[in-house]
C-alpha cells in the first residue's frame, strides 16, 4: 500500500481497510482501525520509519479487532486469499503472545510493542473490539466452505 505525500490518517485507514479486506475476504472499514502511531507519538511524527534519516518513507500501523466465532476463525485460516494467479494468501492464526516468533516481520514486531503499550495504559477500553457480526460470518461461511473442500477434499 502506498500514499506518496500523505499523511492523512483516515485515508491511509481507508487503503489499510481496503487492503485487508482483499487479502482475508473480511469486510473491514476504515473507522474500524485504530491508528497506533497517531496514537504512540500524538502526531509528532507521522508513522514509524523503517530507517530513520536514511529515507523519508514512513509506516502507520493500524490495529483492528473484532469478536468472531471459532468456526469462521479455522474457515479464514484453511481457505486461501488473493487473486490465486499472482497472488496466494495464507491466513495464519497463532496466539498473539507468539506472534513475535512466527512472524520475523518488522512491521508485525513493531505493531504488537505498539499494541501492548496501548493495553499496558489501559487504552483498550477506549477502541473495544467490533462487535461480532452474525451475517458477515454467515456469508464468509458460504464463501469459504466449497473452496475449503475443494481444496482439503473435504465435504462437510
Amino acid at each position: 500500500m502506498q500514499l506518496d505525500g500523505e499523511l492523512n490518517s483516515q485515508k491511509f485507514a481507508g487503503k489499510a481497510a481496503k487492503e485487508m479486506s482483499e487479502e482475508t475476504l473480511l469486510e473491514i472499514q476504515a473507522h474500524e482501525l485504530f491508528d497506533l502511531t497517531n496514537l504512540a507519538y500524538e502526531g509528532k511524527w507521522p508513522g514509524v520509519y523503517p530507517s530513520a534519516g536514511g529515507c523519508d518513507e514512513f509506516l502507520k500501523l493500524f490495529l483492528y479487532r473484532r469478536m468472531m466465532s471459532h468456526d469462521v476463525l479455522e474457515l479464514l485460516q484453511l481457505a486461501h486469499a488473493g487473486d490465486g494467479e499472482s497472488e496466494v494468501i495464507k491466513i495464519k492464526l497463532v496466539p498473539l503472545e507468539d506472534l513475535w516468533k512466527e512472524a520475523p516481520d518488522a512491521k508485525a514486531i513493531a505493531a504488537l510493542f505498539l499494541y501492548e503499550k496501548f493495553l499496558k495504559f489501559g487504552l483498550g477500553d477506549k477502541h473495544p473490539p467490533c462487535e461480532q457480526n452474525l451475517l458477515q460470518e454467515e456469508q464468509l461461511s458460504l464463501l469459504l466452505k466449497p473452496k475449503v473442500e475443494q481444496r482439503t477434499g473435504r465435504c462437510k
